[in-house]
């Protein structure tokens, strides 16, 4: 196979050998081959081996394809510039117009100018720029290389030049801003020569808003400095930092009469000036040295609002003078354990003696203090005020909000000693319980409310007239348990041993009383009464005692604080019970004669008039009371059972007529009648004998 012929790859023009670039088009040539094209020397032409810098036989360097790109473009320049000069060398032009002239003119054609040999113009290769930048174009691939340089580096220095006049006029407009904002007001000018006063006042009322107070004064002192003879700006600084720092408002009052004259000063400032120099009287501080909480601010008791007086103070036992630490109104806060050492001074320079004070700060007392306060914080954050489970009363904690005020402002005196920490701790901790306390505990009052509610009504049963199983005296100190459980039952947070006993005061009978009525009965009972022309004494017995001792529990019991009520269903089984009790004692005593009298021949006579002495008096009184005297019946019907000391037809009265008013007429009429009946039948014993 022959050599395959090079062809452009963008129009297919044959190309020779050694084109790189396709002189139709200008395309550069790029090997379609997978196979590496062998590289020849430049200079000698024999082969070179892959990627060699140098050539093996003459030892020349071997170019890339931009340098040989480059050594091209030099090349076409030089030629170019050749020549250019070689046709500027052959033309000659007016000095005048420059229009193009013959070898031998010596007019210009076209302006009539003179063209003179002796001007310079014979020879024409200095006057063309063209012929300077074709002379001037570099002859190799170095001196290409060397004249980028030379651009590149003239292009940074030119950037930075431009950086360096903007950086330039930037600094001279900010410092020309600055002076104006100096002079309006809206900067702070006293420090670099630049002052306006209108800033100065503002500035010392922005450090007094903050309460430095120090910083104030420094400032105020540094601004009149500026403008030492000015009285209206002295006057002013003055008025506000004197009440802080007299001293530093003196040390003003000084630098005014310095720069005017006493004489010429004005008469304000003269007076300022003159009672800066009163005596200093004894120096009194307050709190003096001791055992504190926390460590206490120290003031000065007197004459720290007079001008030019001030104290000079050191906290580390050290001697204090005038570079000490000055004295501000608002007191010395002292750091802890420390010798306090200070002295007065006045604008004459007089000064007391120095006097010591030492202070000790109780760490324990404050650790107690700060832990009772976070817990009584944390109580106050942590409640709420309702009548749930675990909520307050809304006073609880108020107080305690107050309790914690207090000890802030109590914390923050300047005296708070051991005793004022005790009270501290003994405060909170009160409040913290009385909250605590007030919390609703969870409590079982069901069964509190279902007996209040059975109560209830059984009372009102009572008074409707629907049961009767309570006296009228009873039913007043049955009302009284009543209310006195329920104000247990509605209370915000009661204890359970109280619900109980309320619950056992409603639900159990108190047999106390009930018993000692019994017994107090039964002794009056067996008591004998001797009456004159009477042979045998008269006992009120069994019954008539203790209705006697009942009538008179029920009527004082409550007075002297007994119980005299029961409940309902003790009430009637006591009832029953004594009733059964009275008919089988009173069965037992007649009961062994009973049919031997009944049965005899005269034993229906004896039951006869039995029955007609007890039923037509019974009778007949009972229309008297009940048609004439207008009495109730049932009454009227516990009247006549009671005469006749019949408690079987009581009962039977009880639960036919509603009320208590038989049970009372039983027990207003039967002591009486027993006490007569006991009587008269002595009497006619007595009379039927004689």
């Amino acid at each position: 196979m022959g050599d395959t012929v090079k062809r452009c790859n963008n129009c297919g023009e044959v190309l020779s050998k050694d084109d790189i670039y396709c002189p139709k088009c200008g395309n550069k040539f790029e090997e379609t081959s997978n196979e590496t094209k062998p590289v020849y020397c430049s200079k000698c032409g024999s082969l070179l081996e892959d990627d060699a810098k140098f050539c093996s036989c003459c030892g020349e360097k071997v170019l890339t394809e931009k340098e040989i790109e480059m050594d091209k473009v030099i090349e076409g320049s030089k030629n170019i510039g050749q020549t250019m000069a070689e046709n500027i060398n052959r033309k000659r032009f007016c000095p005048n117009c420059g229009i193009e002239i013959g070898e031998s003119d010596k007019f210009c054609g076209n302006c009539g100018s003179s063209i003179e040999e002796d001007r310079g113009y014979t020879s024409y290769n200095n006057l063309s720029s063209e012929v300077a930048v074709a002379e001037s174009i570099p002859q190799n691939v170095n001196e290409a290389k060397r004249l980028h340089f030379s651009r590149t580096h003239f292009s940074k220095k030119v950037l930075a030049y431009i950086l360096s006049g903007i950086g330039s006029g930037i600094v001279v407009i900010a410092i020309i801003v600055g002076i104006l904002l100096c002079y309006t007001g809206k900067v702070d000018g006293t420090k670099i020569g630049i002052f306006k006063k209108e800033y100065a006042i503002a500035k010392v009322d922005s450090y007094l808003n903050e309460k430095d107070y120090k910083s104030a004064s420094d400032y105020a002192v540094l601004a009149q400095s500026k403008k030492p003879k000015d009285t209206e700006f002295l006057t002013t600084l003055v008025g506000k930092i004197n009440p802080y720092s007299p001293l530093d408002a003196y040390t003003m009052v000084e630098k005014y009469i310095k720069k005017v004259g006493e004489n010429k000063a004005d008469s304000k400032i003269k007076k300022w000036y003159e009672l800066g120099k009163t005596p200093i009287e004894e120096l009194n501080i307050s709190p003096i040295g001791g055992n504190y909480i926390y460590p206490p601010t120290v003031t000065w008791e007197v004459n720290q609002n007079i001008i030019g007086h001030g104290i000079y103070y050191t906290v580390d036992g050290s001697e204090p003078n005038e570079n000490s630490p000055k004295y501000y109104t608002t007191g010395i806060k002292l750091p802890g354990d420390c010798i306090l050492k200070l002295y007065a001074v006045n604008g004459a320079g007089e000064k007391t003696e120095v006097k010591s004070f030492e202070y000790e700060v109780d760490g324990k007392s404050q650790k107690k203090i700060e832990e009772v306060y976070k817990r009584a914080e944390k109580t106050y954050d942590e409640a709420v005020v309702g009548d749930n489970v675990g909520q307050c009363l809304e006073s609880t904690k108020a107080d305690l909000k107050k309790a914690i005020d207090w000890t802030n402002e109590k914390i923050a005196s300047p005296a708070s000693d051991i005793a004022t920490g005790e009270l501290i701790v003994s405060e909170l901790n009160a409040k913290i319980k009385a909250l605590e306390d007030s919390k609703v505990v969870k409590t079982d009052r069901g069964a509190l409310k279902s007996e209040i509610s059975s109560a209830n009504s059984t009372y009102n049963s009572q008074k409707d007239g629907q049961y009767y199983a309570y006296l009228v005296s009873d039913l007043k100190v049955f009302k009284n348990a009543i209310d006195k459980a329920t104000e247990i039952s509605k209370s915000r947070n009661p204890s359970q041993e109280d619900i109980d006993n309320a619950v056992k005061s409603l639900k159990e009978p108190n047999l106390v009383v009930v018993f000692i009525g019994i017994v107090l009965g039964l002794a009056l009972g067996a008591i004998p009464f001797s009456f004159p022309g009477v042979s045998t004494p008269v006992k009120l017995g069994l019954a008539g005692g203790p209705i006697i001792v009942g009538i008179l529990l029920g009527t004082f019991g409550p007075r002297i604080h007994m119980i005299t009520y029961t409940t309902r269903s003790a009430n009637l089984m006591l009832r029953a019970l004594g009733l059964s009790m009275y008919l089988a004692c009173l069965g037992l005593d007649a009961g062994a004669h009973f049919f031997d009298t009944v049965f005899r021949p005269e034993g229906l006579l004896w039951i006869g008039l039995g029955a007609g002495l007890t039923i037509i008096p019974t009778v007949l009184v009972g229309f008297v009371a009940f048609k004439m005297m207008k009495i109730d019946f049932g009454s009227v019907s516990g009247m006549l059972c009671g005469s006749m000391a019949n408690p079987m037809a009581l009962n039977y009265v009880n639960d036919t007529i509603p009320g208590d008013n038989p049970s009372v007429a039983y027990a207003t009429v039967y002591p009486l009648c027993m006490f007569l009946r006991v009587i008269i039948a002595q009497v006619l014993l007595m009379f039927l004998l004689n």
